[in-house]
């Protein structure tokens, strides 16, 4: 029937067929487009009268676009692979080579690219990341240097270094370079740039550090060559050695207790020797005076550790060395002036240092007795002072206005002091004093001040010197001062009264090694609170017995104090760039400019702040110096300071000496 149907139509029959089938496709399009997201179609905006032919049109291109893509894709990490493979395929054949130590054969397999030549696509990743390119550069770099090539080596290096700035392979193998070439500052550059760049996982970190420290020892650079070894478990100590010529059967220093220097010098065999112990060490050779000086060395031995050589200059003794102590004594002569001392006395490490002075301008008796207490890391001291000074007031007392006044002050103090470091870092120093002083002989002084009131007081001082900073690597030391003072007085009107400092002191060597070059920076600044007497103004010049130097503000007129501004509060700032110019066994020079600025300023009795200007004392303006300093260091540490200053306000110049120990 059908068949028959098909070669013999019926219209009619025909018209059903057809609208039978329209219907059978009308009713599955209408439930998939029910069922199938909007985002899956294509548009979210479709209804029910779109044309299905036409999405499906719009499906297909869509797949045929996805599949073209996909296969692009597929043909691009294909090739990659492929040059992957070469590449690896080039690189082992030439580590091969290397690995055979066939030079020359690596040299001619990697040429070198030319300047314009672009970056290898995925050579640019992280460090220890780089692609084959930069395999075979530091091959070839490494090739050369094995054939003793060393400034094409170099020179391939560095290519490679900018090339790939992020992969640390490169300094490193050429700070072994320079290291060879003996340039040992570049070779610690280029290190410690490498470090920074690499994991701490990297395998080449432990190389790195350990010829860091060994680069750092030649340099004479011993603490930055610790602090670069000890990560790496090194140096190890095999023995300690002290460079004494009085030495006991014990090997310990017959002129010092040998329970000391055994603190002072903690050693254990085979142990590695810490950055902590070599500064806890220096701080208790300051902290107690010892010895003048004192260096350390590390003697490498064939085994890979270490002997620690102790070279200290002790001071002059009296029986053993009496022309040097005659003249560590008479250094201060030029200003009438003796320094009789005596270290160890006992050989309990206690000193006794006096300072005679008979100028009849400013007569001063000074003696201290101070020795370790139980351990290095205390020191007990006490101390009189005695002073008979004249002093010329004309300048300052009212600045602005010279006057003619004067005084001559009598003063008499003693006190008890202890200092006590806590670890290496911190220095605390506490003091105890009863001062008495008395003024004669006043003239142009105005009635009633009680700057100028006779009184006995009792002061308690409390100081904290903290090493913020200590870099060894950049050779940068930061200090922060902090010092309190109470003070309490027994005459009226003087009733109390607290003293505040503050400061920074900043060193820096520019050079990785030797001193040749040393920059000084040091901020400072202090206040009053409540009535003092005469002798506890701050001053602003430069005077021997003043450690807060302007040193184009000359602080005598005529041997006289008094010729610099004084003040209750101050700011200061002090700045020397010196350079090294001679130095021998005997004796080293070092010449530099120096700028001083700064200002003092008053306080009026009854606590409130006032410009100098308008009542006793203090300086109407800001103050800045500027001038040339040398410093000649001597025999048994003594040094010698000869300067010119310029004072930039007023046009005044200064001429001005200095011994200190």
């Amino acid at each position: 029937m059908i068949g028959r149907c098909l070669l013999f139509p019926d219209p009619k029959l025909l018209l059903l067929l057809l609208l039978a089938s329209g219907a059978a496709g009308a009713a599955p399009a209408r439930t998939g487009r029910q069922a199938t997201p909007a985002s899956q179609t294509g548009s979210g905006k479709q209804t029910g009268s779109a044309n299905p032919t036409g999405s499906a049109e719009q499906s297909g291109r869509a797949s045929q676009t996805e599949t073209g893509r996909r296969q692009d894709h597929q043909q691009q990490d294909q090739q990659r692979q492929d040059h992957q493979q070469q590449d690896q395929a080039i690189v082992q054949r030439v580590r091969k080579l290397y690995q055979a130590e066939q030079w020359s054969a690596v040299v001619q397999a990697v040429p070198l690219p030319g300047p314009g030549e672009a970056r290898p696509a995925g050579d640019a990743g992280p460090a220890g990341d780089a692609g084959p390119a930069a395999e075979l550069l530091l091959l070839r770099g490494l090739a050369l240097a094995r054939m003793d090539r060393l400034a094409e080596a170099a020179a391939t290096l560095r290519l490679a270094g900018g090339l790939y700035p992020r992969d640390a392979r490169f300094p490193t193998e050429l700070a072994g370079i320079r290291y060879r070439q003996h340039r040992y500052a570049a070779a610690a550059r280029l290190l410690r740039r490498a470090i920074r760049q690499m994991r701490p996982q990297d395998p080449n970190l432990a190389y790195a550090r350990n010829l860091l420290g060994t680069v750092d020892d030649l340099e004479g650079n011993l603490e930055a060559a610790i602090a670069d070894w000890n990560p790496v478990g090194r140096p190890v100590l095999a023995d300690q050695r002290l460079d004494d010529q009085q030495l006991d059967a014990s090997g310990h220093s017959a002129a010092l207790p040998p329970l000391l220097m055994d603190r002072v010098f903690p050693f254990a065999m085979n142990g590695v020797y810490r950055l902590q112990q070599y500064r806890r060490t220096q701080a208790e050779l300051a902290l107690q005076q010892l010895f003048v000086s004192t260096s350390l060395e590390l003697h490498p031995l064939p085994d890979g550790r270490f002997d620690l050589a102790v070279h200290p200059v002790p001071h002059p003794a009296w029986r053993s060395r009496p022309v040097a102590s005659l003249l560590s004594t008479l250094r201060s002569l030029p200003y009438q002036a003796v320094n009789p001392e005596f270290w160890n006395l006992g050989h309990t490490a206690t000193s006794l240092t006096t300072y005679l002075r008979w100028d009849a301008q400013k007569r001063m008796i000074l003696a201290s007795l101070a020795g370790p207490v139980h351990t290095p890391d205390q020191r007990l001291g006490v101390w009189l002072d005695a002073r008979n000074e004249n002093w010329d007031l004309a300048r300052t007392l009212t600045p602005g206005r010279p006057v003619a006044a004067g005084l001559n002050q009598e003063r008499l103090a003693g006190g008890v002091s202890l200092d006590e470091l806590f670890g290496w870092r911190l220095l605390w120093q506490t003091t105890a004093e009863v001062s008495r002083r008395r003024f004669r002989g006043s003239y142009g002084l105005p009635t009633g001040s009680s700057y100028f009131t006779g009184t006995t007081a009792m002061t308690v001082r409390s100081a904290v010197q903290a090493k913020l900073v200590d870099a060894p690597g950049a050779r940068l030391q930061l200090t922060a001062m902090l010092q309190a003072a109470a003070s309490r007085y027994f005459h009226a009107p003087l009733t109390q009264s607290a003293r505040l400092q503050a400061g920074l002191d900043a060193v820096w060597l520019p050079q990785a090694a030797g001193d040749r070059y040393r920059l000084h920076a040091q901020a400072r600044g202090g206040d009053t609170l409540g009535a003092i007497p005469f002798d506890e103004l701050w001053m602003l010049g430069f005077d021997r017995d003043n450690p807060l130097w302007m040193r184009g503000h000359n602080g005598l007129v005529q041997g006289r104090k008094g010729n610099a501004p004084l003040g209750t509060r101050y700011l200061l700032g002090n700045l020397d760039l010196e350079r090294q110019l001679w130095r021998d066994p005997f004796v080293s020079v070092r010449v530099g400019p120096f700028v001083d600025t700064g200002r003092i300023y008053s306080s009026s009795e009854s606590g409130g702040a006032s410009s100098g200007g308008t009542g006793l004392f203090g300086s109407p303006i800001w103050m800045t110096d500027a001038g040339l300093q040398a410093r000649l260091h001597l025999f048994q540490g003594s040094r010698l300071i000869l300067g010119w200053g310029h004072d930039l306000r007023s046009g005044g110049n200064t001429f001005y000496s200095a011994i200190s120990h």
